[in-house]
């Protein structure tokens, strides 16, 4: 058997799914348009999908190639640093957040 042939190889899609909370439903929604405009690269066989429940923006990944997937989602870490940053840098101080879930 040719392990070097792609026929050969197992070639199962792949996914992870990242749930990130944050202190108030606005500020999810704030990342979450912040986010949803970086679409993945047409070369890339991987697909995001963005969505918002509560104060939870969840990101689901699928791709057919473990470095691809590894890839789209530290890209997309990345640049969810750089909103949280954002958030944290010009949201007010005295911004209330009315709806505050218990985060473990």
């Amino acid at each position: 058997m040719d392990i070097s042939s792609k026929d050969s190889l197992n070639c199962s899609p792949v996914s992870a799914e990242l749930h990130i909370p944050f202190p108030s439903a606005h500020l999810a929604t704030v990342a979450y348009n912040s986010l949803r405009v970086d679409k993945e690269p047409k070369r890339s066989t991987t697909t995001k999908v963005l969505s918002l429940e509560a104060n939870i923006l969840k990101a689901s990944f699928t791709s057919g190639d473990t470095r691809q997937l590894r890839t789209a989602v530290n890209s997309f870490l990345d640049l969810l640093i750089l909103v949280s940053k954002a958030i944290d840098e010009f949201t007010p101080p005295d911004f209330i957040i009315k709806e505050c879930p218990l985060m473990i």
